[in-house]
């Protein structure tokens, strides 16, 4: 039976794009891999090709590219193949070894969407690692997700992608406008914090927020 999901691109196949791929795959969407290195990756049950082609044939876009490169690998993309459509940015920009946050002041959604205007980006993702992204119940307790993004339509569409990977309404949280990607992208230097201290990245963040009544 042919699924009546949209057809997505995932840009990168390392653990975030391997990750996201197989569970959109599994969850009914049409999925294409975009790769540097198409040849490199023939193994993948799901079709690789290079990243012009893949951002081509796909409705949802989702670049999973290490944040310091998404720029310049986007901007070597045909325009028409991402005009018109929504990516979902994913990376974070750091320093080879993960202690500077390179966008101290803009963050990376936004100089995306100001180099692609015509581009619906979303950013979201960015605050866990690649496993929760798609089994938010391994952690045993609802956790929270958020959204970033300028299009209102483009959102509900992502969100919509998030319920089908197991976030509940309930679980995500829409920021705003683009410029709240910031928060996003800086969460990722308490990220590695934590990181280190646990001496794993298998958690995430639940935002309680206090109630009307004065209570949690």
């Amino acid at each position: 039976m042919e699924s009546n999901k949209r057809k997505v691109a995932v840009l990168g196949t390392g653990d975030s794009g391997s990750t996201l791929g197989q569970a959109l795959h599994k969850a009914g969407y049409t999925v294409i891999y975009g790769s540097r290195n198409p040849a490199g990756n023939h193994a993948s049950a799901i079709p690789v090709t290079d990243y012009t082609n893949a951002a081509k044939h796909a409705d949802i876009i989702i670049s999973t590219i290490p944040g310091q490169h998404t720029l310049d690998v986007l901007g070597k993309i045909e325009p028409e193949a991402l005009a018109g459509k929504i990516l979902i940015d994913v990376g974070t920009a750091f320093n080879d070894d993960f202690t500077i946050l390179l966008h101290q002041i803009i963050s990376g959604g936004e100089l995306l969407q100001e180099k692609f205007p015509s581009t619906k980006v979303i950013k979201t993702f960015c605050t866990m690692t690649a496993s929760i992204m798609v089994k938010p119940d391994s952690l045993g307790e609802e956790t929270t997700i958020f959204l970033s993004g300028n299009d209102h339509a483009a959102k509900g569409e992502v969100s919509s992608l998030l319920s089908d990977l197991g976030w509940s309404k309930s679980s995500q949280v829409d920021l705003g406008g683009i410029e709240t990607a910031r928060g996003q992208e800086h969460f990722a230097v308490l990220y590695f914090a934590l990181a280190n201290k646990y001496g794993h990245g298998e958690f995430n963040i639940k935002v309680h927020v206090k109630n009307s009544h004065g209570d949690n």
